[in-house]
């Protein structure tokens, strides 16, 4: 099993050939940390056997959620920390949008991909509605700040 030093480590390691873009709750990555609230990474990318292949993930052998064979672990520091992998069509968002999502993608501070600010907003929105069973306090307060900027995120 491939080990990474830190959550950085593993991103900057990723071959630029590689789409990918981190879907949320990364601000705190450069720290190695993830949120108390949210302690996965989520990342939406264009091949999956790809970034599997390369980044040395596990699959999860007890399988919960609404996708199957998104969940995985990632060896950082030697502390398994979870991955949920997606990519365009496999329903987890619309597949013209999960795309567009691939397509905008903004270097976040030369660290990694993440969402261009105004997709980050709504896919964010939507992740909120549609894909948690309630409403995240953090999640309704990222979203209130976001929206003071024109509807999008403000990095």
């Amino acid at each position: 099993m491939k080990t990474w030093d830190s959550i950085i480590d593993f991103f900057r390691s990723c071959p630029e050939h590689m789409v990918y873009v981190c879907l949320r709750n990364f601000e705190e990555y450069e720290d190695n940390k993830l949120t108390d609230e949210h302690l996965d990474i989520d990342v939406l990318c264009e091949d999956k056997k790809q970034f599997i292949a390369f980044s040395g993930a596990i699959p999860k052998t007890i399988r919960h959620g609404l996708l199957p064979h998104t969940n995985y672990f990632l060896n950082i520091s030697g502390k398994l920390i979870r991955i949920d992998i997606f990519t365009p069509g496999d329903g987890y968002y619309d597949k013209r949008w999960a795309r567009k999502m691939l397509k905008t993608r903004v270097l976040y501070k030369n660290l990694f991909y993440v969402l261009e600010e105004e997709v980050y907003f709504y896919s964010l929105l939507y992740h909120s509605i549609v894909h948690k069973y309630e409403f995240c306090k953090d999640y309704s307060l990222k979203l209130s700040n976001m929206n003071k900027y024109y509807g999008g995120a403000n990095y």
